[in-house]
């Protein structure tokens, strides 16, 4: 935490005098305060925004680190001069930096983090090249009472969260539905570190349908987690929080082992797509993990898809590539889901070693009313054709969306018009109706 704020009770708002102590030390990269405590006299009303560079891990390895220590010096600096007088600002570790601002004027907060956000928006010159970099801020604001203050870093980074993930580079303050979401998440978070996820969660399967053989020829293995006191909390909300915990990868071994399990029970033309999180292509050693728990599965490593997506890749191209291979090496195939969503996605088609590509159902709805869509969609299952990959469209829910794809040379489908993810038992159902269909 960059610092926590204890309230001295006293009546009144803050007035020239009053007593704003601060306890800091000097970061040696940027000479800002990293602050370890800070104590106000209560005031009438308390801010943190939290912000974060976004684009900083990309000047790092382009310019190397070298540039990207000079550029946070250099916006150390643009951050002093926009608050000074205003906040304390700090830098928290990494990309990140923390204001403090005491003031009676609501308006403040916001205005102070929407400039923040505009002096960072500015290019910066390092070694003769110009960098664009971004912020994403959030902020959460309080009257100074020792209760409030103890949960303002948390719902300030809360927001910041939001705010890196809806709408990048713009500031977001802390609202009374983010409280709502902030104590569904804390106890998202408890149920990960107790370990009580374990006995709730498990896995839905949603078929993939060949049409040209008018049968299944896989099943998507796709998580579930009924809360006791939450109810049904969505893979959206759930997953992200394992990544941030450092439980991703222990999960992933979890699901993948009750996937195996549940594949054994299908026709063997049947395979299993399983999705991998950026966290599970990080590591050499969880891959090998991986590995181990396919080969002693009983389940032919050809039967089975890993599910990669772009910003798994993105987050480092090269160790991806080299897990992906030892995947490869060993039957299994990779799958780049969403395709066609990111600005790389032809690139990887070529240094990634895929077998299929997934074309993302923004694609696809009402695909029968979109000339766009229908060029897209015919380009993307013709390119696929020519280099030896398999195409999987996605998210068909109609009958007019279905028939489109089937014009446009759409082989292998998936979506709500076939089936919705089945329970481990009906999906057992659905496949002998496959093996019944195959054998007649």
């Amino acid at each position: 935490m960059f610092v926590h704020v204890s309230a001295l009770q006293r009546g009144g708002s803050l007035r020239e005098g009053d007593k704003v102590s601060f306890e800091i030390g000097q970061d040696q990269r940027t000479g800002k305060s990293k602050a370890e405590s800070v104590s106000v006299i209560r005031g009438t009303c308390g801010l943190r925004p939290v912000q974060r560079v976004d684009g900083f891990k990309p000047v790092n390895d382009v310019h190397g680190h070298k540039a990207g220590d000079e550029l946070l010096s250099q916006l150390a600096s643009r951050l002093a001069r926009t608050s000074h007088g205003r906040a304390l600002v700090a830098r928290l570790g990494g990309d990140e930096f923390a204001f403090l601002l005491q003031t009676a004027d609501p308006a403040a907060p916001k205005k102070l983090a929407e400039e923040i956000c505009g002096v960072c928006r500015e290019p910066f010159v390092i070694a003769d090249a110009m960098i664009e970099v971004g912020a994403s801020i959030g902020f959460a604001s309080s009257a100074l009472s020792h209760e409030e203050m103890t949960r303002l870093y948390d719902q300030a980074d809360f927001a910041l969260y939001q705010a890196k993930r809806n709408a990048p580079g713009t500031a977001l303050a802390f609202s009374p539905e983010h409280h709502h979401s902030l104590s569904r998440l804390t106890v998202i978070e408890h149920a990960f570190r107790d370990g009580s996820v374990n006995q709730h969660i498990s896995l839905a399967f949603q078929p993939i349908f060949d049409v040209a053989n008018n049968t299944v020829t896989a099943f998507e293995a796709l998580a579930r987690w009924h809360h006791p006191v939450l109810g049904p909390v969505s893979p959206a909300e759930f997953i992200p929080v394992a990544e941030r915990l450092g439980h991703i990868k222990q999960l992933t071994r979890t699901l993948l082992s009750m996937a195996l399990q549940e594949a054994r029970f299908w026709p063997h033309h049947i395979r299993l797509s399983f999705n991998l999180s950026a966290r599970d292509l990080s590591s050499s050693d969880h891959a090998m993990r991986l590995l181990a728990l396919i080969a002693n599965s009983g389940i032919e490593p050809s039967r089975i898809d890993l599910e990669i997506t772009e910003t798994a890749i993105l987050t480092d191209l090269e160790r991806a590539r080299v897990i992906a291979d030892a995947f490869r090496s060993a039957g299994i195939g990779i799958s780049l889901d969403d395709f066609g969503t990111g600005y790389s996605s032809l690139m990887h088609l070529h240094s990634m070693p895929l077998t299929k590509i997934k074309i993302d159902r923004s694609f696809v709805t009402n695909i029968e009313d979109d000339p766009a869509s229908v060029k897209i969609v015919r380009s993307l299952i013709r390119m696929a054709d020519d280099m030896g990959l398999d195409c999987i469209v996605e998210g068909i829910e109609t009958k007019a969306e279905m028939a489109t794809i089937c014009d446009l040379g759409g082989r292998f489908i998936q979506g709500y018009h076939i089936s919705r993810p089945l329970t481990a038992a009906d999906a057992r159902a659905f496949a002998e109706g496959a093996r019944a269909s195959l054998a007649s």
